[in-house]
């Protein structure tokens, strides 16, 4: 059973336009509305690839409601825990070169008595056929340890758990050893103050984070592609360049592959190819959809493998 976690979910609106002039008028050629956040992207891919979901996280207000209501339409199991506030709303404006440009909001308060019912929700799904994703970043004024803290209690309880997260709570989070982590090419430069980094460096950063303890790690990189290890190969996958609507959401469908592939027990090789597959599919779709089936199985035979 995966359940995803989400802290900050959102209804991401995608606006097309041709030229997005600032400070003037834009006219709208397509609109597009989404249940969206991190934790969500990755349960609506889990679904594409048949498996079913239980969406945790905290939602609040009409906006909520409607995010529910949404989510529920995708069929999507879900057990969300209600706040005082209002879900967020996103705004992304693609234009027709491919720039994106996005207004995210904050996100409402989220008082402690709300993370502790969650905690016992957590407490509850936690069981040795569990695995938890964590993902996303926490509303200001959550505690940097909420991931970690969550950790210990699915090990505790025999759970596994995968994290994609940044900044304080992410290096938070990985002190606990979760099984799986996914951080984007960004973030770790960032946390090495190192810009332009090659495939060797990260490929010495994967083995830092194995010898820390964690069992698999994905380094997502854009159009470079990614790179994978489960502590026993380190693998390259990229694709040659596909016509890009909007990557927001992308990284969020490779981790969704990755964790398909390990519950499903799939060789590594072909994990990272999936996780990859439907990364790139997820460019390629309107606002934060997820790829079609079809056209995974399509890019899973177009992907280039190495390795180190």
């Amino acid at each position: 059973m995966i359940i995803t976690v989400s802290f900050n979910p959102a209804i991401d609106q995608t606006v097309d336009i041709k030229n997005y002039e600032y400070a003037g008028v834009n006219r709208i050629e397509h609109f597009e509305v989404d249940a969206g956040g991190k934790g969500i992207n990755v349960a609506k891919n889990l679904k594409v690839l048949e498996e079913e979901p239980i969406a945790l996280g905290f939602i609040g207000g009409r906006t909520g409601q409607n995010f529910k209501e949404m989510i529920s339409n995708l069929q999507i199991k879900n057990d969300f825990t209600y706040i005082y506030g209002e879900t967020r709303i996103n705004t992304k404006i693609v234009e027709e070169n491919g720039k994106v440009t996005e207004f995210n909001a904050v996100g409402p308060e989220i008082l402690q008595d709300r993370i502790n019912e969650l905690m016992v929700k957590i407490d509850g799904y936690a069981t040795e056929d569990t695995l938890f994703v964590i993902s996303g970043k926490v509303p200001p004024g959550v505690d940097a340890n909420v991931f970690k803290n969550i950790i210990k209690l699915a090990h505790d309880r025999g759970a596994k758990v995968a994290v994609d997260s940044a900044g304080a709570v992410f290096a938070k989070a990985v002190e606990e050893k979760p099984e799986i982590i996914k951080v984007k090419l960004k973030e770790i430069e960032r946390v090495y103050e190192k810009e332009n980094m090659t495939d060797e460096d990260i490929v010495e950063v994967i083995k830092k984070y194995i010898r820390d303890g964690v069992k698999y790690v994905a380094i997502s990189m854009g159009e470079r592609g990614a790179i994978f290890s489960n502590g026993e190969e380190i693998l390259k996958c990229s694709i040659e360049k596909v016509k890009t609507h909007s990557t927001v959401g992308a990284s969020d469908a490779l981790l969704a592959g990755l964790v398909y592939g390990i519950e499903n027990r799939l060789e590594f090789e072909k994990t990272a190819k999936l996780a990859t597959a439907m990364s790139v599919g997820a460019v390629m779709t309107i606002g934060t959809k997820p790829s079609s089936k079809d056209m995974i199985k399509k890019l899973y035979e177009e992907i280039k493998l190495i390795k180190f």
